[in-house]
């Protein structure tokens, strides 16, 4: 009678389901992708709205100023002129747009942890970085011929184009053009460190937890 206790002890011991890889669960895994991800598809959405803002500002602009009252709409057009973008701007947005597709599709794919998207965002950054070179020389080439447009734009508005006296000087212009340069590299210049030089797979760690 004495040793079916121990017995019973013995069969609930062996019923004990043990815990099994606990350091196999997917919390292993990096962390990197997601938060790089979700930084790639705000940038990708700013820069998709921005742009497409941009884009269409002087057709929007013209609309209104078409329902201004007729004394103030010869003003409001000469106010438009001084702000009017050069041409070349206009290709830069519509690049920017595209390139802002490509790096939402990459940032998606991160946070999939795709092996793909480490290619993509290396394409992406080198696009945008040339995008924004090609920026930065043409807006420093255009900087004098704009503000000589915005000057005769205000001297026709007289002080009704006050507000844009700002873009009737070339150093103005160009600081612009750098600033603009300056923060629009931020990312890229980012991707092309992470993913190209220190070789970041997104991939990493899946093969062992899904073997």
């Amino acid at each position: 009678m004495s040793g079916e206790p121990c017995e019973n002890h013995g069969m609930s011991e062996t019923h004990t389901p043990p815990r099994e890889f606990e350091s196999d669960q997917p919390q292993d895994l990096p962390g990197w992708p997601k938060t790089i991800g979700i930084i790639s598809i705000v940038w990708a959405s700013l820069g998709l709205v921005c742009n497409s803002c941009g884009f269409a500002g002087p057709m929007i602009g013209r609309f209104f100023a078409g329902m201004a009252p007729p004394e103030k709409q010869a003003e409001i057009q000469q106010q438009m002129a001084a702000n009017q973008p050069p041409a070349f701007l206009y290709v830069i947005m519509l690049g920017k747009v595209v390139l802002s597709v490509v790096l939402l599709s990459a940032g998606i794919m991160l946070l999939s942890r795709k092996a793909a998207s480490r290619t993509l965002h290396l394409a992406w950054a080198s696009l945008a970085l040339l995008l924004v070179i090609g920026a930065l020389v043409l807006g420093i080439m255009h900087a004098p011929e704009q503000a000589k447009k915005a000057q005769e734009a205000i001297a026709g508005a007289g002080p009704g184009a006050a507000g844009a006296s700002f873009m009737s000087t070339s150093g103005a212009l160009i600081g612009m053009a750098v600033g603009g340069a300056v923060i629009t590299a931020i990312w890229p210049i980012f991707c092309l460190v992470w993913f190209g030089l220190m070789r970041k797979q997104p991939e990493a760690g899946i093969a062992e937890i899904t073997a």
